[in-house]
C-alpha cells in the first residue's frame, strides 16, 4: 500500500467516524457493556455522558483526517 492509498484510506475512515459520531448525536443510546470493546464504550459513557461516544468518534475522525493531510503534505514535498 502506497502513502497515497493509505491517505485515501484514512480519509474514508475519518468520514465514516464522523458519520458514526453524527448518528450517536441523533440517536443517543446507553451502551450495554458487552462485547469486546464494551469496557471502553461503558467507560466513555460513564465519564462523558450521553454524547461522550459521539465525541469519541469525532476525535477518532479528527485524528484520521490529520493523518490524511499529513500524507498529502509529504507527497507534495
Amino acid at each position: 500500500m502506497t502513502r497515497a492509498e493509505a491517505g485515501r484510506f484514512a480519509l474514508a475512515l475519518s468520514i465514516l467516524a464522523y458519520v458514526f459520531g453524527i448518528l450517536r448525536i441523533v440517536y443517543p443510546s446507553v451502551p450495554d457493556g458487552s462485547g469486546r470493546w464494551g469496557w471502553l464504550t461503558r467507560a466513555i459513557y460513564d465519564n462523558l455522558g450521553v454524547y461522550g461516544l459521539a465525541g469519541w468518534w469525532c476525535v477518532i475522525g479528527t485524528i484520521l483526517l490529520a493523518a490524511y493531510f499529513s500524507s498529502r503534505r509529504e507527497k507534495s514535498n
